[in-house]
């Protein structure tokens, strides 16, 4: 096990990026650790190395499956300790390269890592983003559990909150018909938002939106702007889908919305939308 990390390690060294390092510490107001190795070669380190560890190490029987996942589940532990955010990006991406083995039971893992070991937006945003918002797609009775993050007094745990739930929305997105989905560049917006899509997601869809907006009131006025961030870039995402409901709730709320979460939330309406909601 240690054999991978040290080689990890060495990959990521011979990869540094001078000049990306010096600028990249800019993108955050926080002291953050940084090797200096740009995010689409990490990510090709990490797919290279999950690569060559499974050829050697994953089982002809399924049954070890959850033997694999619990130690590809330490080596995450590992990298996360190391701190950098490159070691961070492998350890979240090799995790939801396991999306197909989750158990909501993964959930105490998952939230143990965020409260530990997220401590800048980029992670926040990566690991709500790939695999802590698979497993809530998979397993969306865990939503109880994000509203204790949005009272938190961790700001990562709060911005969380809201952008665990993009993850969803895109899904669902994915899986609408296109003349289904809001084309704000050609303003059409569709007259309903609750009336397509069958089954599992017909279901996923209404109870994102309640759940969107739920966090939504949590953090309405919360004064950290990169909770106010997260939760407009939410209600951002959320438009795609269920463009009435979102321009209805800023129009109701825009009156308390801190600016910065009131601009990304309308970001992609139509002009005229836009102009409504900064309307005081």
């Amino acid at each position: 096990m240690q054999k991978i990390i040290l080689e990890i390690k060495k990959e990521l060294r011979k990869n540094i990026d001078e000049k990306y390092k010096k600028g990249a510490q800019n993108f955050f107001k926080e002291e953050v650790k940084i090797i200096g190795v740009r995010i689409p070669v990490v990510r090709k380190i990490s797919a290279k190395h999950f690569t060559s560890w499974s050829r050697q190490n994953l089982p002809s029987d399924s049954a070890e499956d959850s033997y694999v996942k619990k130690e590809i589940f330490n080596l995450c532990e590992k990298l996360l300790k190391a701190g950098s955010n490159e070691e961070v990006t492998i350890a979240f991406d090799w995790a939801f390269r396991l999306k197909k083995q989750f158990e909501k039971s993964d959930f105490n893992v998952f939230e143990k890592w965020l409260k530990k070991y997220v401590s800048n937006w980029a992670t926040c945003d990566d690991f709500c983003g790939h695999a802590f918002g698979e497993l809530f797609f998979q397993f969306p009775e865990l939503f109880n559990q994000t509203k204790k993050w949005a009272k938190s007094k961790n700001r990562w745990l709060r911005r969380a909150s809201a952008v665990i739930l993009i993850y969803p929305v895109r899904k669902i997105l994915h899986n609408l018909p296109q003349d289904k989905i809001c084309n704000f560049s050609e303003n059409r917006v569709s007259r309903s938002t609750r009336t397509f899509s069958n089954g599992v997601y017909s279901i996923r869809r209404k109870n994102v939106l309640k759940n969107i907006f739920k966090i939504a009131d949590i953090l309405l006025v919360d004064i950290d702007d990169m909770v106010q961030k997260g939760y407009g870039w939410m209600l951002k995402e959320a438009s795609n889908i269920y463009s009435n409901e979102v321009f209805k709730y800023v129009m109701k709320n825009k009156k308390k919305m801190p600016r910065t979460a009131l601009r990304y939330a309308i970001e992609k309406m139509p002009k005229e939308w836009r102009q409504k909601a900064i309307e005081r």
